[in-house]
């Protein structure tokens, strides 16, 4: 079961969307099912006229968000079909010959998705009024009347790149992360708190627990310091129960 949704909301109201929360958790869920690595997640997936789909299995989606009131594919069909009017997917019905004796639902992301989930360029800041804006960090921006410098030596580029290149299991976009500077300030960052071994350790750890029930969804550097301590909690918990599990004592 799913038990975390990361879609953007403030995004979503900035774009002037009109899906409510339930869609929103379902488009969570479609975004997280379209860009899985996973191979089993790959054995669901279908090419037509060179795009890519991937299957959406109805009863599982029920399974993995029980806090949602729709129990039938009745309840969800109207919900893909608003997501799509409003153009953040693509939706196609097909049947493998000899297969399936009935069509099945696939679903392909469009462009406009990607500004529904974080923009890792940004941190989003609340202000006193309780109300929301976004500051952009750059080269010696102020955030908070703190001055940051992203300057790096050489060698610490060398490693900052090393650490991202290993997140190419998880993330099919990953070569973006090398010049986004808080991707960069993110490695940073864990290179700090935890020391290079350590941190290579835990993103090695990552492609197995990818999609894996009650862990974090972590495909970018800024998700896993932000994450951490999910990522820790997770691992301690599957290694109570697996002894092998021990990157964190």
């Amino acid at each position: 079961m799913r038990y975390k949704i990361e879609i953007n909301l403030l995004a979503l109201e900035e774009m002037g969307s009109k899906i409510n929360l339930e869609e929103a958790v379902l488009l969570d869920y479609l975004y997280w099912l379209c860009t899985s690595p996973s191979e089993e997640v790959e054995k669901m997936r279908i090419e037509k006229d060179g795009e890519k789909y991937t299957w959406f299995d109805y009863g599982f989606y029920l399974k993995e968000t029980p806090i949602l009131r729709g129990k039938t594919k009745a309840s969800i069909t109207p919900k893909i079909k608003k997501l799509e009017e409003e153009g953040f997917i693509k939706t196609i019905n097909y049947a493998e010959k000899g297969k399936d004796k009935f069509s099945k639902k696939y679903i392909k992301l469009l462009p406009k998705v990607d500004g529904l989930f974080r923009k890792l360029n940004e941190v989003v800041k609340k202000t006193k009024q309780g109300s929301f804006r976004k500051v952009n960090i750059d080269n010696n921006t102020t955030i908070d009347n703190k001055t940051t410098d992203n300057t790096l030596s050489k060698d610490k580029e060398i490693d900052i790149n090393h650490f991202i290149d290993k997140f190419k299991l998880v993330n099919p976009s990953y070569e973006k992360l090398f010049g986004n500077k808080t991707q960069r300030k993110s490695i940073e960052n864990l290179l700090d708190k935890l020391g290079p071994e350590k941190l290579e350790k835990l993103i090695d750890f990552l492609p197995a627990i990818f999609g894996k029930p009650y862990a974090p969804r972590i495909t970018t550097p800024y998700q896993l310091e932000e994450k951490l301590g999910d990522l820790i909690a997770y691992i301690k918990s599957e290694r109570s129960k697996k002894p092998k599990i021990g990157i964190i004592r």
